[in-house]
């Protein structure tokens, strides 16, 4: 049985990704056939957070992929730490829903997939960069399961919490 994968870019505008139906034998040759839809989303964080929230829990089973965010540099503007708070948003809605997510950092899935290799395969939608790199992020992280398929599993199986 397949499994899906959920990648999420957050920020002010957050990019999101589904990659459907995955067969890990498949891949990395596979890449070009990948089902896939990707689009971006704007607006509060907390409705991007819930409608993100939702669309993971109407795929499931789904691996969720999210973008880490760690600062290098100074800012103060208050669009600045906006990816922290979509993820913190999204990470309790999981948590509460006792799902599992792994993080990847971004220069992990620019350096494992580029815009060229993305657009060479048909995974690029021009005008929607966000959305780029969540459709980055889920073949990046297709990539590292090839490598430890037991991943998978552990992502998909709950938490095992008593909420």
């Amino acid at each position: 049985m397949g499994f899906n994968v959920f990648a999420v870019d957050p920020g002010v505008t957050t990019g999101w990704a589904l990659l459907e139906d995955i067969d890990l034998a498949t891949i990395p040759q596979g890449e070009c056939d990948l089902t896939w839809v990707a689009g971006q989303m704007g607006g509060s964080e907390d409705q991007q957070a819930i409608d993100m929230f939702r669309i993971i829990m109407h795929v499931m089973p789904a691996v969720v992929v999210i973008e880490d965010f760690i600062p290098q540099m100074l800012n103060k503007e208050r669009h600045f730490l906006s990816p922290v708070r979509v993820t913190s948003k999204l990470e309790l809605l999981l948590f509460q829903a006792d799902r599992r997510h792994t993080k990847q950092m971004p220069s992990m899935a620019m350096s494992t997939i580029t815009d060229d290799y993305m657009r060479s395969a048909t995974l690029w939608t021009p005008g929607q960069p966000h959305a780029n790199d969540a459709v980055r992020h889920g073949v990046t992280f297709l990539r590292r399961a090839v490598m430890h398929p037991a991943l998978v599993d552990v992502l998909l199986s709950p938490l095992g919490l008593d909420l």
